[in-house]
């Protein structure tokens, strides 16, 4: 039978077959297990998605999960800072290990480069290869969950991720507005372009009264993903000055045990 290479539709085994996903995603270094691994994604900056990974991270840990935080967002590297991180990671021959923190296990562009003012002005394809370093030639010691702390565009690093990790999930998070609501159901879409499911979604910075447009798009962006609600976190001046102190492992907020639970069911 003469091959047309439409490996997708062919259910023949020959030499001409095309890789699957599957066999495309990126391996872990030696020694290294994640359980489970799930993105967190915005597709606007100034969402708060580094914030609520780390507020999630060390609520899973505070659960007695083994939790770590992959921050993608290379150009925009602030888990560290957030978490009160501020040695490198150490290496050997083979890998390099995450820095832990509150439990916590990080790897992070600040990690690496310090704290340094120059900036990280690298092309994507650089980019993307550093965020597959951190998952390849990491030496996750037995995560029950890695959050992958997603840059705030929807682009090359955000594609890496999705196609070279084994994502499981996707947390979804935007500020109380209508452009930043749109943006994560941007991001939601990708998501299931990956099939991989959104599972929850948080709207940071509530305030006390919401205005019709928002709430229409709260209520879009749960009807998307088939979302019973949104997640609410009120605005809190106490939460900016923790994060900017570098004390998140240390503080609780009751809305984001809501999203730790979703996360704990996929265990």
């Amino acid at each position: 039978m003469e091959c047309k290479h439409e490996c997708s539709a062919c259910s023949a085994s020959c030499g001409s077959a095309e890789p699957s996903a599957e066999n495309e995603r990126a391996p872990l270094c030696r020694g290294a297990s994640v359980k489970k691994v799930v993105a967190v994604a915005g597709g606007k900056g100034g969402a708060g998605r580094s914030v609520m990974s780390c507020l999630i991270a060390s609520e899973l840990a505070r659960r007695g999960l083994r939790a770590g935080i992959l921050d993608a967002d290379i150009t925009g590297a602030s888990v560290a800072h957030y978490m009160g991180a501020r040695e490198f990671c150490r290496d050997s021959d083979e890998c390099f290990f995450p820095v832990v923190k509150d439990a916590v296990q990080l790897a992070s562009v600040e990690l690496a480069l310090g704290d340094k003012p120059n900036p990280t002005a690298w092309r994507a394809n650089t980019a993307s290869d550093a965020v597959l370093m951190f998952w390849s030639e990491m030496c996750w010691d037995n995560v029950d969950v890695l959050l992958v702390d997603l840059p705030s565009e929807i682009g090359d690093i955000a594609l890496t991720v999705y196609q070279a990790l084994p994502v499981d999930a996707t947390i979804l998070v935007a500020r109380e507005s209508v452009l930043s609501v749109t943006a994560a159901l941007r991001s939601g879409v990708m998501s299931l372009m990956s099939s991989v499911p959104v599972i929850a979604a948080v709207i940071n910075r509530c305030g006390g009264s919401e205005r019709e447009a928002v709430s229409g798009a709260i209520g879009n962006l749960c009807r998307a993903f088939r979302l019973p609600n949104a997640i609410r976190c009120p605005d809190s001046a106490k939460l900016a000055e923790v994060a900017d102190l570098g004390d998140l492992g240390a503080y609780e907020l009751g809305a984001v045990s809501l999203a730790a639970d979703e996360i704990q069911r996929l265990l």
